[in-house]
């Protein structure tokens, strides 16, 4: 790995773990909350190893055993290690509110001081913008019914809890399928809009590292089983737009995008993802 990236992976360590030390993610056993969004990603990207599992009643519930992620798969998700191109880290909370009785944990000139590498992760810090938010919590806008989370095993043994790698990677598809329509309406129009026209590069690259790392590390992966659990969780997400939009031609752009981001030896594994994604969502089946 280049510096450039392991300085990045160490920022968001140094970011997780003053959050983390100040903030506990559990208490009693109950799990309080977890990472989602850019932060999560860089920390599934930087692990050693990571457990599946299930939040009910605030209580962590693993699925599986714990799996390793080997040098193939390490190689895979290194190629997506990126700065976060906001200033704001996804949190999801399980407790409500609990954020409120840390809120001098997270203010902006804390965070400065205590960790240093934060203009590495984001470098809208490094251009003078103190943005007005570092900590997303995305469940005070919409109701989440279960989650899918992970117990994440960094390189020195910490232990941090994220959402479910999976999960991160059919958010990251329909992150994707979002900018690539933003971004197509613009040029129907005659416009442009270069904002997502980035982002869809950047979503791709995220997509295909993950999906590249993970998914071949996954026994007995069941695309449509992962799609009811995700639906059934969050009715509000992302991913539900996609299905009432049936978008077909935006998925098969999208995979078309992908090619080159496959990994040698995952073209089938891609292929049946996208097919099993089209056949589920009630589309043509064959690519």
């Amino acid at each position: 790995m280049d510096k450039e990236k392991q300085l990045i992976l160490d920022a968001a360590n140094q970011y997780t773990e003053y959050i983390t030390t100040n903030i506990p993610q559990t208490q009693n056993d109950e799990v309080k909350y977890y990472f989602s969004g850019s932060l999560a990603m860089l920390l599934i990207m930087g692990a050693k190893s990571f457990l599946r599992g299930t939040v009910a009643d605030k209580k962590f519930k693993q699925r599986g055993e714990n799996i390793e992620i080997d040098s193939s798969s390490k190689s895979c998700l290194e190629e997506g290690i990126r700065t976060s191109s906001s200033g704001d880290v996804d949190v999801v909370e399980i407790e409500d509110d609990y954020f409120l009785r840390f809120s001098s944990i997270y203010n902006t000139k804390r965070v400065r001081e205590n960790c240093s590498l934060t203009k590495t992760l984001f470098p809208t810090w490094r251009e003078g913008q103190n943005g007005s938010m570092y900590l997303d919590l995305l469940n005070d806008d919409r109701k989440i019914n279960a989650h899918n989370i992970a117990s994440i095993t960094l390189k020195d043994g910490t232990k941090v809890y994220t959402i479910d790698p999976v999960d991160l990677i059919f958010h990251k598809f329909a992150d994707a399928i979002s900018a690539l329509r933003t971004s197509e309406n613009a040029k129907a129009k005659g416009e442009r809009n270069e904002y997502y026209d980035k982002k869809y590069e950047k979503d791709i690259k995220d997509f295909c590292s993950l999906a590249n790392g993970i998914l071949p590390l996954i026994k007995n992966f069941n695309v449509s089983e992962t799609l009811d659990e995700i639906l059934t969780n969050n009715e509000q997400s992302a991913i539900k737009s996609l299905v009432e939009r049936k978008d077909e031609e935006s998925v098969r752009k999208f995979y078309q995008d992908c090619k080159p981001h496959i990994k040698s030896g995952n073209e089938q594994l891609f292929k049946k993802l996208f097919e099993e994604i089209l056949n589920r969502f009630a589309l043509v089946k064959s690519l």
